[in-house]
């Protein structure tokens, strides 16, 4: 479907979709459509049992598996140098897209309670506006459930700038180290959904909760 049949079907002038796009932080309708085309997109179930309380004890029992890798493999001393770095930094960014948007708000929230401001946006195109626009003295931790953050954009003209802040990732799997990113909480994760995003929820709540040991 065309931008222009899509105006037509939903009854709005070009410039409505191509404003809607912008707002849910897309470039325009190209990729909005490329999103919906990809291939990927099925919902992955945990169980196949007929019961409900079966249903219910599969994937609990999933969930409880990807909490157990994440408290075999965490690194609590990076833990504890990420919550050093959150409290000295003049200014902290907590990024994140779809579900792992979520946890970065989570964290926003629990550091708020704690006496620490951070700042979030649930736009990606947002993100990386406020990303080419840090100094030395801005803080930025990512939360990427494969690392693949940074995939989603064309970073060529972001690059150099990407050196001048202390970024952080927050990801589970074996995915390479970017150039730029300054510190790693890695975990182990099969990349399931099982793990997603209670893997990342999991390790943010244990963030907070470290803070708060050290800085409260």
């Amino acid at each position: 479907m065309t931008l222009t049949q899509l105006d037509e079907s939903c009854a709005v002038g070009t410039g409505t979709v191509s404003r809607f796009c912008r707002d849910i932080g897309l470039r325009d309708f190209a990729e909005l459509r490329e999103l919906l085309t990809a291939p990927g997109l099925d919902f992955e179930r945990e169980s196949n049992k007929d019961q409900p309380a079966a249903r219910l004890d599969d994937y609990t029992r999933a969930v409880e598996a990807r909490i157990a890798e994440v408290f075999a493999s965490l690194d609590m001393r990076a833990v504890d140098r990420l919550c050093e770095r959150i409290h000295d930094a003049a200014r902290v960014s907590i990024y994140g897209l779809l579900k792992a948007g979520g946890v970065a708000f989570n964290l926003q929230s629990d550091l708020l309670m704690l006496g620490k401001r951070a700042t979030t946006s649930t736009s990606y195109v947002e993100q990386m506006k406020q990303l080419a626009h840090t100094t030395r003295d801005d803080l930025v931790v990512v939360f990427s459930y494969t690392g693949s953050y940074f995939d989603y954009s064309d970073l060529g003209p972001l690059h150099r700038q990407l050196m001048v802040p202390e970024i952080w990732m927050v990801c589970g799997g074996d995915s390479e180290r970017l150039s730029f990113v300054n510190g790693e909480i890695r975990f182990h994760s099969t990349g399931d959904l099982a793990g997603y995003p209670h893997q990342l929820q999991f390790v943010e709540s244990v963030i907070a909760q470290e803070y708060a040991a050290l800085y409260s």
